[in-house]
């Protein structure tokens, strides 16, 4: 995986898919499409192209966490979590988050337009970004 890969949490899913899909023509090879089911995952990843691979991972099972976020630098969650472990996960590696709007990253500064296209593509979550950094 790309030292700063971008792990879509339920990216085959009707809202992580379109933002997958978004941030894989912007960042190619840098796209990895998360979820339960691999298989799923897998197709969903060839579909949006640009390099985008699938990756499964178990947001109950903190080692199929911390393998899923080994080398990424931003997390989107798409899914409606039954615990906090990914943000817990997310944070205890210093990939940081913001609950609002789900969005969990590192490194913002050098990020900047890869956040931006992603709060955008949530359809005005009420995150805002500066040079400076994510602002809610």
């Amino acid at each position: 995986m790309a030292a700063e890969s971008i792990l879509v949490v339920g990216g085959y899913g009707v809202v992580g898919g379109r933002i997958a899909a978004d941030l894989a023509e912007d960042f190619p090879d840098r796209v990895v499409v998360a979820g339960r089911n691999r298989q799923r995952a897998d197709v969903m990843a060839a579909t949006i192209g640009y390099g985008a691979r699938g990756r499964q991972v178990e947001v109950t099972d903190r080692t199929s966490i911390a393998a899923a976020l080994a080398g990424v630098q931003v997390v989107v969650n798409c899914i409606d979590q039954p615990d906090r472990a990914l943000m817990w996960a997310a944070e205890s590696v210093k990939i940081f988050w913001t609950p609002s709007c789900q969005l969990f990253c590192s490194g913002a500064g050098s990020l900047g337009g890869l956040i931006h296209a992603t709060v955008g593509s949530l359809g005005g979550s009420g995150c805002r970004l500066n040079r400076s950094g994510l602002r809610v």
